[in-house]
C-alpha cells in the first residue's frame, strides 16, 4: 500500500500474464469495493483520464499494474467498517475478478467517498 493525495491512500492493482503466449492491454480496468457478501460498496472508481492510452504488451509471466486511489476513512469515524476487497474486471473484459484486500474502510452511515482509477501501466 502506498501513499496518495492527503487523505487517501494508494495500491498498485497488479495485472500478470498468466498464458504462454504474449498478450495486450490497453485502458482502464472497472475497480470497485466490495464488502460482506461482495456487494458493492458506492460508486465504481473514476477514471483519472479519458485520452486515449498506450496499448501495453506483456510476455508470459510478465506484470504491469494500474493505480487505485480510495479515501482514506480510518480517522473519518471513530468506528471504521473493514470492507472485504475489491471487484476488478480487466480492460476491454465482462468477467470480474475478486482481489481480497482488507485495508479499505468506510464509515457506517456515511456515503463512500469517490475512488479513482489510473490507466494501466500507470
Amino acid at each position: 500500500m502506498g501513499q496518495g493525495a492527503v487523505g487517501n491512500l494508494l495500491v498498485p492493482l497488479v495485472f500478470t500474464n498468466t498464458g504462454s503466449v504474449p498478450c495486450t492491454l490497453q485502458g482502464y480496468p472497472g475497480v470497485s469495493i466490495v464488502g460482506a457478501n461482495r456487494l458493492q460498496i458506492g460508486p465504481a472508481a473514476l477514471r483519472q483520464d479519458q485520452n486515449l492510452q498506450p496499448l501495453v504488451s506483456l510476455a508470459p509471466a510478465q506484470t504491469t499494474s494500474a493505480g487505485f486511489l480510495y479515501p482514506d476513512m480510518a480517522e473519518q469515524c471513530g468506528d471504521p467498517v473493514t470492507e472485504d476487497g475489491l471487484r476488478v474486471y480487466p480492460p476491454n473484459q465482462t468477467a470480474a475478478l475478486f482481489a481480497p484486500y482488507t485495508g479499505i474502510q468506510e464509515c457506517p452511515g456515511y456515503p463512500p467517498d469517490q475512488s479513482e482509477i489510473d490507466p494501466i501501466g500507470q
